[in-house]
């Protein structure tokens, strides 16, 4: 780093700022991507900032969202770990459509990544420990 600065930092850095100018290819270091890619693909700017922002609240959910947590899972091992793939590949695949512009092909990536993100914390979870609890009443 001390060599060849150059290596790991953006030379976009490098250059004066213009207050008068905004570039066409900026966008967010990578963690924020996937929100980024979410706020992008919903229409409307505040639905957006909704959608991202729920995903980063529904993290905080997941002690409630999980009823299974640190008990015995009765969902099948293979079925969690699809499940952990799919959200995975929905939060690269939203960060993927975050580094292009919403149109076509990618707007559908976008938005098949958040339902991908969503129903793993709205519906896996909630139901993955539920299987055994009905037949006990």
């Amino acid at each position: 780093m001390c060599l060849w600065p150059e290596l790991i930092t953006e030379p976009a850095n490098y250059r004066p700022a213009n207050p008068l100018h905004t570039p066409a290819d900026i966008e967010p270091e990578w963690y924020f991507l996937p929100f980024y890619g979410m706020m992008q693909a919903v229409p409307f700017k505040l639905g957006g900032l909704l959608l991202s922002g729920g995903a980063v609240a529904m993290l905080f959910a997941v002690p409630w969202l999980d009823p299974a947590q640190g008990a015995g899972r009765c969902t099948p091992a293979l079925l969690r770990l699809g499940a952990v793939v799919v959200l995975a590949g929905s939060a690269m695949a939203t960060a993927c459509a975050g580094l292009h512009h919403m149109q076509g092909g990618w707007l559908l990536v976008a938005r098949l990544g958040m339902v991908g993100y969503y129903a793993y914390f709205l519906v896996f979870l909630p139901l993955s420990g539920r299987c055994g609890q009905g037949a006990e009443v």
